[in-house]
């Protein structure tokens, strides 16, 4: 349930965590390497993000990115005909 501060509504934390189905502990490290924003304090330690915070950090949380097909630490799984190696 959102807190509304001034007739905004902002999320905790722990809400935000649930909501895009990561432990809170990921998302704090998302947080501290910049991958997200960073929310707001709000009475010294609670953490809150706006809705729009919340959008950006689910579009984080949810993204799909391309394999690099070059990446030389990719064990090759498959010969070149499709069978295993």
């Amino acid at each position: 349930m959102p807190t509304v501060i001034q007739q905004i509504e902002y999320f905790s934390h722990n809400e935000v965590a649930d909501r895009v189905g990561v432990d809170r502990t990921t998302l704090w490290r998302w947080r501290k390497e910049g991958e997200v924003p960073a929310g707001r304090r709000f009475r010294g330690n609670i953490v809150l993000f706006t809705e729009a915070e919340v959008r950006y950090i689910e579009s984080y949380a949810f993204r799909i990115e391309p394999i690099n097909s070059g990446d030389s630490a990719q064990i090759p799984l498959f010969d070149k005909n499709g069978g295993h190696s």
